[in-house]
């Protein structure tokens, strides 16, 4: 019998409610491809559900499900749709939907030994799995995090702890290339840092860092008296996917004697493929490194890890003692709540590592070439169209390029290229979402969903060129603002 007073349901209850969310998931991922691609919800409808109050007594379970199946989650974007291809998706994958089911129904607590032993083994040998991909030795170690944001956030702090010694820190500076993610400058202003403390060095002709003026920068702060503590690489730019030269960077960083970091959230998987080792040569110097498994291995969102030469600079940033933790700070614990910033930490790895386990590392491989090969098509594609133009070349599994026809101005291009984008969302066929390359708008495809085909992307080009076409003919001069309306 069930007993709202506790909080529980009878097991004929949950067992019904479990088949119907159970049946509800598989519909949803076999139909996946039928879907519009994204869901907004009505501002005007949702405003009053906001401020309802908290129901006094329940509703029976199948109706709230109902709810959420057929209006919350109606009004969402389907990133794991075969033709979601903005910003760097989360694909995931049915395994891991299981996964995360079996770690919140056992409400597991993935911080500390005493609590979780056998999801902390599950998470070493997953990090130990991810330390090798990258070339990181075999004592290098880590932690997941909730993505590249507190991962970087981690990295940071652990960089700063172990690099400029507490009397530099208002002299401390940090090296990031005009290319990198967003999230590692939020990190270095929340590690205490101003923005006069961060030198944003140009990037070259492919969106690299350049490494000349990195090597300029450097020498100019120290002979300013200033403490240079870290460098800052990208193993695949979110805008353009470009990769740093990171072993001219890790030889900058050794003679100088400063923390090497490398955000591979996005591009740091293409290290199972021989072109992804090829293109991120220079990583296995790095002192730190980010990879995001919700991108490019194919995990749902909330799953991203940071991994670390020296797993004890982790623990010297880090480990703190109270006597409620009930931790004696010997040399022999294990507990991973010592190793970043969270006490309670869900079990993050179990849904890398089931889905490695039940598909094998060889279909990740394959998928993540699969990527590599998708981004070359569509840029084949592209360069077929008239009044089109590659901007960057398909690089890790992004191509970006825009609707330039001849008389138009740049601000007119710009204007277009972005109205594309709007109408092809609104159509539910597929989204991109315009970004910004050498000032001016593009639009960009990732393509890291390994169910995404090359119908797919030829579909989502032709239906671009005929929204251009459309837009174009209906512009008199420079004048756009009615194509809004």
């Amino acid at each position: 019998m069930s007993n709202k007073a506790e909080l529980t349901l009878n097991s004929a209850e949950m067992r019904s409610a479990g088949a119907k969310l159970i049946e509800t998931l598989v519909e949803h991922w076999e139909n996946m491809r039928e879907l519009p691609v994204l869901g907004l919800a009505d501002p005007a409808a949702w405003k009053s559900a906001i401020y309802e109050p908290m129901p006094e007594e329940g509703s029976a379970l199948n109706g709230v499900l109902d709810q959420v199946c057929n209006s919350v989650l109606k009004s969402i974007a389907h990133t794991p749709h075969p033709r979601f291809f903005a910003f760097v998706p989360s694909t995931g994958n049915y395994v891991s939907v299981l996964a995360n089911a079996l770690s919140s129904g056992f409400s597991v607590f993935s911080g500390s030994w005493f609590q979780g032993s056998g999801p902390e083994l599950i998470e070493r040998q997953t990090i130990g799995w991810l330390c090798r991909l990258v070339g990181l030795p075999s004592n290098a170690g880590g932690l997941f995090l909730s993505g590249g944001s507190m991962a970087n956030l981690t990295a940071m702090a652990v960089a700063s702890k172990r690099k400029l010694p507490e009397n530099k820190r208002a002299a401390g500076i940090v090296y990031v290339s005009d290319q990198t993610h967003v999230s590692v400058l939020r990190a270095v202003q929340l590690t205490g840092f101003s923005v006069r403390q961060v030198r944003v060095i140009p990037s070259d002709l492919l969106m690299g860092m350049d490494t000349s003026a990195l090597a300029s920068a450097i020498a100019e702060d120290k002979d300013s008296g200033l403490y240079p503590f870290c460098v800052v690489g990208t193993a695949g730019t979110t805008n353009t996917g470009a990769v740093d030269p990171l072993d001219d960077i890790a030889d900058i960083c050794a003679r100088n004697g400063l923390w090497m970091h490398v955000d591979a959230a996005y591009g740091g998987a293409a290290m199972l493929c021989e072109e992804g080792e090829r293109l991120l040569r220079g990583i296995q110097s790095a002192d730190s490194v980010v990879i995001d498994p919700h991108k490019w291995l194919f995990q749902p969102s909330g799953c991203g890890c940071l991994l670390v030469r020296n797993p004890s600079d982790l623990v010297a940033t880090f480990r703190l003692s109270a006597e409620y933790l009930g931790d004696d700070l010997s040399e022999e614990s294990h507990d991973l709540w010592d190793y970043g910033p969270e006490l309670t930490r869900p079990f993050r790895a179990l849904g890398l590592w089931m889905s490695v386990q039940v598909f094998g590392v060889n279909a990740f491989r394959k998928s993540i070439v699969h990527g590599f090969q998708l981004a070359r098509f569509a840029q084949a594609t592209v360069e077929r169209l008239s009044d089109w133009e590659i901007v960057t070349p398909a690089r890790l599994a992004t191509v970006t390029f825009r609707f330039a026809p001849p008389g138009a101005d740049e601000t007119l291009r710009d204007d277009l290229n972005k109205v594309i984008a709007a109408r092809l969302a609104e159509s539910g066929f597929a989204v991109i979402v315009p970004t910004k390359v050498r000032l001016h708008i593009v639009l960009r495809l990732c393509l890291i969903n390994p169910r995404t085909t090359e119908a797919d992307v030829r579909l989502t080009i032709e239906e671009l060129a005929r929204i251009a076409s459309s837009i174009h003919q209906s512009v008199n001069g420079t004048d756009i603002s009615r194509v809004f309306e």
